[in-house]
């Protein structure tokens, strides 16, 4: 029998012939895998705390992350500040203080106030003080007029005092060389974030032209144990 001769093979870029252009061939590739994996272009999506997002639930978890910051600020502020460990270090010793434990008095001002000038509107209705937002204490109640210590009390957030918190003031004046005390009573056991106006009134500052020369002022949580505490610069000498 006659041998045939064998066919020739096709070459490599034979094997798969294409109708399509050459142009046109990475065009149509790249359709088909979008299409086949039904992908969509888009941006790529956002990340929220490791976790991938879809489109459709940015808007959601970006209110969700919004409401969650303006109620537990401290958590993501602790969160950036965890990225560094000199800085956290720093942050923890002022967020134990202010959350956790100190109590810090502020005093804002040191003056003499006459009875007038703590006279309200409401006051000519109601014929009693009207403080407001103030909180007032002071050794003569029956007595308005004299020098006051107006102190903002901060620390522990919306905690209260003992029953036998008081305040305790020791002062020397111009009027006598020998240190007065007195103990004044907390009218509001929670008093911190106001201001208190602890006043030295009737017989113990009398008059105007009378000189603070050194003072210390003490929260007392009872007679032995002092919350916080402030004082001149003489006082301490």
């Amino acid at each position: 029998l006659p041998q045939r001769k064998p066919l020739p093979r096709p070459s490599q870029h034979e094997k798969f012939p294409s109708p399509f252009p050459k142009k046109q061939r990475p065009r149509l590739i790249q359709a088909l895998l979008l299409r086949k994996l039904n992908l969509q272009i888009r941006q790529p999506p956002k990340m929220f705390l490791g976790l991938t997002l879809v489109p459709q639930q940015q808007k959601l978890q970006r209110k969700q992350h919004q409401l969650l910051r303006s109620k537990i600020p401290h958590l993501f502020v602790l969160r950036e500040v965890w990225k560094f460990p000199v800085l956290t270090c720093v942050f923890l010793c002022l967020y134990s203080q202010s959350v956790f434990g100190g109590i810090e008095l502020e005093i804002r001002n040191r003056t003499f106030i006459t009875s007038p000038e703590f006279s309200r509107i409401p006051e000519l209705f109601t014929g009693r003080e009207y403080s407001g937002t103030r909180l007032y204490t002071r050794s003569d109640p029956s007595n308005r007029s004299g020098f006051y210590f107006v102190v903002k009390v901060k620390g522990r957030g919306n905690s209260n005092l003992s029953d036998h918190a008081h305040w305790s003031l020791d002062w020397v004046s111009s009027s006598s060389p020998e240190v007065q005390s007195v103990k004044l009573p907390v009218m509001e056991k929670n008093i911190f974030g106001k201001e208190v106006f602890i006043g030295l009134t009737g017989e113990d500052w009398p008059d105007r032209s009378i000189k603070l020369l050194a003072w210390r002022l003490r929260l007392m949580e009872n007679d032995l144990k002092p919350l916080s505490e402030k004082q001149s610069f003489l006082w301490s000498k």
